[in-house]
């Protein structure tokens, strides 16, 4: 699945507030799109990634006040995802429990993270702006501005 150049705005569900995907073994591709007061109940206040096993990539977006009542405050990676690049992207006013900004559950094979910029992302627990599980392989941050992000 492809999103190019959307705008998701005050959109709401259980899981990924602006975009679900969940076991299907497809690449996901969001580029240059936007998610204002996106929220999720569980996981992934914009986008929620699990059981994916391909490629994702998310370049160029901004998340804007996107809330999740547990993980990642604007993205969540559950389980078994592979080749997770996120690049150029903006986090602004983003709150969860656990990874204010972005959560990376478990077994998530090479994750990189590169020129976005956290600015006042917050969470409740764990990770102000990136949570990382202990058991991931190869997470990289690469060239990112961390501004006024919190963990309590």
């Amino acid at each position: 699945m492809t999103i190019q150049s959307c705008i998701f705005i005050e959109t709401t569900a259980y899981y990924g507030g602006g975009v679900l995907q969940y076991s299907v073994g497809g690449r996901l591709a969001i580029y240059n799109s936007s998610f204002y007061q996106t929220s999720a109940i569980a996981d992934g206040g914009a986008v929620c990634v699990n059981n994916n096993n391909q490629a994702v990539i998310v370049q160029d977006c901004t998340f804007s006040s996107s809330v999740a009542g547990a993980n990642g405050g604007a993205i969540s990676f559950g389980l078994l995802n592979n080749n997770i690049t996120i690049s150029a992207c903006r986090f602004l006013n983003t709150t969860s429990q656990d990874g204010g900004a972005i959560f990376i559950g478990s077994r998530n094979d090479f994750t990189k993270i590169e020129n976005c910029l956290f600015d006042l992302t917050f969470a409740s627990e764990n990770g102000g702006a990136i949570f990382v599980s202990s058991d991931n392989t190869g997470t990289v941050v690469d060239h990112c501005i961390f501004v006024g992000s919190a963990a309590t």
